[in-house]
């Protein structure tokens, strides 16, 4: 049975059932195809507007997608027995028995599927892990902090800049805390973003790519606050030299003539290989090309940019499981890297990855040099064993791994 609180699995299967694509659907109510499938596995909440549309377009009742058309007793019961007969006797002769059954059938499914959409939100939502690890952040330093006044007398002056340190952190924590609860309870996701998480929204709904800017134009950035704006620019400014360099249409047929080999595009278009990933993440799905996602984080391992597939599972705040390629670059600089990847689940696909890490940012004989590692994946179903990667260690089913964080390695 399927949910009330998980809409994204019933459009799943009345898109399956109408023979749809998730390009057809994403295409029929405005939206790309990568975001589509982030809601219909539950890693994005969607609004009152766009699941009318949904409706609109699956030509199904809005409360056959939120579940509120299964109250029928009769339905609830078939259901779940799945004798038709049974159930229409036993209705008949034991009504008041058999709306109980079925209102208790409905609070079990409903906590079930409670239960099922906080544990994904927990894995799959920035926003949310981005907050939880700021509260846990802010709490470990307020208690460092005060471990400190306690166990150590100093002077006034010593004692005022801790306090201040503590105050600060207090209302730090107060603020994220106050966000946390209203973006759990607000009805989309605009509700108490910051800026990065605005623009990595505004990223995802338009599949990272801008066709405005592969036919010479500008990106609509009116649906971004003046904060949002200003987190996208430096992605669109780099967007824009990425595509005069390799313009689209020549870059799409060079792509299937190279099996979608980074190194091989950036030969042929004489660009650094980390520009023919990031112009390989930019093409447009559904139309012969696999789905590709990309992956960049900084020195520190923190992820600065994330396009998301099926199988990349790689949370964009803290947690990342440190067997993928992009975190492996990081000790190679300048080393291109191939592998063939795979979360640890039967169902899971396969992925090739491709990661190389590189110096960026201004070059001084003093400065120490920035790094920067980026990870293409393409899901391309190879053959070959995978090498095995988690989605974190707190959500990963393989416990004898050496990468575990579970205790503390000297």
């Amino acid at each position: 049975m399927l949910h009330r609180s998980q809409p994204g699995k019933r459009i799943r299967a009345r898109r399956l059932e109408q023979g749809l694509s998730q390009k057809d659907l994403a295409s029929a109510i405005g939206i790309s195809a990568s975001y589509l499938n982030l809601i219909e596995h539950g890693r994005r909440r969607i609004g009152a507007a766009l699941l009318a549309d949904v409706a609109q377009a699956l030509e199904v009742p809005v409360g056959r997608l939120t579940g509120a058309g299964d109250a029928a007793v009769l339905q609830v019961l078939q259901e779940r027995d799945g004798a038709e007969g049974t159930a229409e006797a036993f209705v008949e002769g034991f009504p008041s028995w058999a709306a109980a059954m079925a209102d208790q059938d409905q609070q079990i499914a409903e906590l079930k599927g409670r239960v099922t959409e906080l544990t994904d939100r927990m894995a799959h939502d920035p926003i949310l892990s981005g907050a939880l690890h700021q509260v846990l952040s802010t709490v470990t330093s307020i208690r460092s902090t005060a471990s400190i006044l306690v166990e150590g007398a100093g002077d006034a002056e010593w004692e005022a800049r801790f306090h201040q340190n503590i105050h600060a952190d207090s209302l730090r924590l107060a603020e994220v805390s106050q966000a946390l609860v209203t973006y759990l309870e607000g009805p989309d996701d605009s509700l108490s973003v910051g800026p990065a998480e605005e623009a990595a929204i505004f990223l995802d709904r338009c599949g990272h790519r801008v066709p405005e800017i592969e036919a010479g134009g500008e990106a609509d950035l009116s649906s971004l606050s003046a904060g949002g704006k200003a987190a996208v620019q430096g992605w669109l400014r780099q967007y824009k030299a990425d595509a005069a360099a390799m313009p689209l249409e020549r870059f799409d047929r060079a792509s299937r003539v190279a099996g979608y080999d980074p190194a091989a595009l950036a030969a042929e278009f004489s660009v650094p290989m980390v520009a023919a990933m990031r112009r390989l993440a930019q093409l447009p799905s559904g139309v012969g090309h696999p789905d590709i996602g990309m992956v960049i984080c900084d020195a520190a391992g923190a992820i600065v940019y994330l396009k998301p597939i099926d199988g990349l599972a790689v949370p964009r705040a803290g947690g990342a499981c440190p067997l993928w390629p992009v975190f492996e670059a990081l000790s190679q600089p300048g080393r291109p890297l191939r592998r063939v990847v795979s979360l640890p689940t039967a169902e899971a696909p396969r992925l090739t990855a491709y990661a190389c890490a590189t110096p960026y940012g201004p070059v001084g004989y003093d400065a120490v040099p920035l790094m920067q590692s980026a990870m293409l994946v393409v899901a391309d179903a190879p053959t070959q064993l995978p090498h095995v990667v988690g989605p974190g260690c707190g959500g990963c089913p393989v416990q004898e791994c050496a990468a575990r964080r579970d205790e503390i390695r000297l």
